[in-house]
């Protein structure tokens, strides 16, 4: 899969066919993740990131690259417990 001129990769580089929304997540599924993200649209991704504790997001930030968890910033230990804390409940 391809997006304008980058091709995300899942880390064992192979292709598992359709998958779920949950196995994505639980395998780390890079690509289903970026495609999920095109599909919603990253200021939804960014507005829901934020919702969920995620403070250290800017401008620059308005990329699928996002949806990998390539952040200009990052994020601190308490902004990923809070975030998945959210998918917990």
């Amino acid at each position: 899969v391809t997006f304008g001129n980058w091709s995300p990769k899942n880390y064992e580089n192979d292709f598992v066919g359709n998958i779920t929304y949950r196995y994505a997540l639980q395998h780390s599924r890079n690509v289903a993740a970026v495609k999920v993200a095109d599909e919603v649209g990253m200021s939804k991704i960014i507005k829901l990131a934020k919702e969920m504790g995620i403070t250290t997001l800017t401008d620059q930030d308005n990329n699928l690259s996002t949806a990998l968890g390539g952040l200009t910033h990052g994020v601190t230990p308490l902004e990923m417990v809070q975030a998945y804390g959210v998918l917990a409940n």
